[in-house]
């Protein structure tokens, strides 16, 4: 008699039938399916595994903390290294950064009159700091690729620092671009401790010296470039640095980074790309299902099967066509899969405008100064107000900002010199096209003389003796001097003349 399994219902369980569990399985690409029971196993015991590299970084941490702590230094209130990344990945916050560096530094600077000073400077001296700003440190640097980098700084992370280096006499030797990520500032604000990996570096506010010499002599006290203690040794001397930084009402210490309101906006483009990208790789919806229905050869949904897996593929394979011969009523149905694809686009295309908009208003960038033509629904744009909007709002007050740290601190503390100033270049915005348009209105009234049109467009001026200053009329184009007028008035009274003989002849014909 064949035995049976006792029943659930006599082992007390339930009367149904029993069911198989079901297995969930996820596709690996190194490791083809693994079921998901596995796959959790797997990253719990991987954690477990890391835990030993989180103790790494977290002990190297601890470290960076303790330092500080010891030598009285202030942390930064965010990771600067996450904005760094997301200049790396955010196109639009990168060349922002970039764009007002270029826009506020230029390529020329120039020293000119400083028109506070109460004494004339002299041209040696001008010289002496034209030369020096040419190669003002050993790496091949002009003092514009010191300042561009500075400003890069000012838009990344809030705040930007120049390495000043003296001689034995106390001059100023050298001018280095100091990453401000890199700094952290004492507690008694006169000295600030760069950290690079595990190394540590001291600098000394600048100008901070014995009797507030106007050039610290070589007896001020210093402090060791290696801990930051007071030395007398001249080998061990940290150099100054000068450190500006952009106001932050939350923050006493350091710069606001000025994309930190933006930085929602940056990690969903981030987002979108990274998405898109995943499209490519591992997309796990198909473009269509082919259903083959009737009579079909096995060897005919094989070739079917690898003519669309493989034969059409890549751009070289486009509009390929497949001969089938089913064996009876065989055919073919083809249902596309790609709507969702569509609207999820479309929805990307609208909010990847409104993100990108979001980062240029926090920099008050004119999307034109990034060759971005904008169109307004009627055919219209915004440029011509919105540049001198991000010009005035943003440029200038930078340029100030540079113009009166060179002057004040290199040439006059650093350098012992008065009565000459460091001046950027006025950013040219204007449409030349428009602007002698209305040069030749304004010329043609007397309202503007030659000399006046050519200063407006840098061109020397011709002079009184040449006519530069005589004003003219548009009828003729005569000198209007006495003469002028009087040669005005008489080829006015030929042009009425000559308009009332037309008018007569013209009725004459009639």
């Amino acid at each position: 008699m064949e035995k049976k399994a006792p029943s659930r219902e006599a082992e007390g369980g339930s009367s149904f039938p029993e069911t198989k569990k079901g297995r969930i399985f996820v596709y690996k690409t190194k490791g083809g399916l693994v079921p998901v029971s596995k796959v959790d196993r797997f990253s719990l015991r991987k954690k477990t595994e890391d835990k030993g590299v989180a103790r790494a970084e977290t002990q190297q941490l601890l470290d960076e903390q303790r330092y500080y702590a010891d030598k009285d230094l202030v942390n930064l209130p965010y990771e600067p290294l996450a904005i760094i990344r997301l200049m790396e990945n955010v196109s639009w916050f990168d060349a922002c950064v970039r764009q007002i560096a270029t826009d506020v530094i230029g390529s020329e600077y120039t020293i000119v009159p400083d028109p506070l000073a109460e004494t004339k400077g002299t041209e040696e001296d001008r010289k002496r700091l034209m030369a020096f700003f040419e190669d003002p440190n050993k790496e091949e640097q002009t003092i514009s690729d010191v300042l561009t980098n500075m400003v890069i700084d000012s838009g990344l992370v809030g705040s930007m620092a120049m390495e000043v280096s003296r001689d034995e006499s106390g001059i100023i030797d050298g001018l280095y671009h100091l990453p401000a990520h890199t700094l952290r500032i004492h507690k008694g604000r006169q000295k600030y401790c760069q950290r690079r990996g595990t190394e540590y570096r001291w600098f000394k506010l600048f100008g901070e010296s014995k009797g507030g010499a106007l050039v610290p002599s070589q007896e001020a006290e210093d402090i060791s470039s290696a801990d930051g203690l007071p030395t007398n040794d001249p080998k061990l001397r940290a150099h100054e640095v000068i450190v500006w930084k952009n106001y932050w009402p939350n923050n006493f210490w350091y710069g606001m980074p000025p994309a930190l309101s933006a930085v929602g906006s940056m990690l969903s483009l981030v987002g979108i790309r990274d998405y898109n990208l995943a499209f490519f790789e591992n997309y796990g919806v198909p473009a269509a299902i082919v259903t083959l229905t009737g009579d079909w050869d096995a060897d005919d949904v094989d070739a079917f099967s690898k003519f669309i897996n493989t034969e059409i593929k890549r751009a070289e394979n486009a509009h390929k066509t497949i001969v089938m011969n089913p064996v009876g009523t065989g055919e073919v149905d083809w249902t596309p899969l790609t709507s969702e694809a569509k609207e999820k686009e479309g929805h990307f295309k609208i909010l990847i405008k409104m993100l990108r908009d979001e980062i240029l208003a926090v920099f008050r960038m004119s999307p034109y100064r990034l060759g971005i033509a904008e169109t307004g629904n009627l055919g219209g744009s915004t440029a011509e107000e919105a540049t001198p909007v991000y010009i005035s709002s943003v440029v200038n007050p930078i340029k100030r900002i540079v113009q009166t740290v060179m002057t004040q601190k290199v040439i006059r503390r650093g350098f012992g010199i008065v009565g000459w100033a460091f001046r950027l270049p006025t950013l040219d915005i204007r449409d030349m096209n428009r602007l002698v348009e209305r040069a030749e209105r304004l010329f043609g009234m007397s309202v503007l003389h030659r000399d006046a049109i050519r200063e407006q467009i840098g061109k020397e001026p011709l002079g009184k003796a040449a006519g530069g200053e005589d004003y003219y009329l548009a009828s003729t184009y005569a000198p209007l001097g006495a003469e002028g007028v009087a040669a005005g008035v008489a080829a006015q009274d030929q042009a009425i003349a000559k308009l009332k003989r037309d008018v007569d002849a013209a009725l004459r014909k009639k």
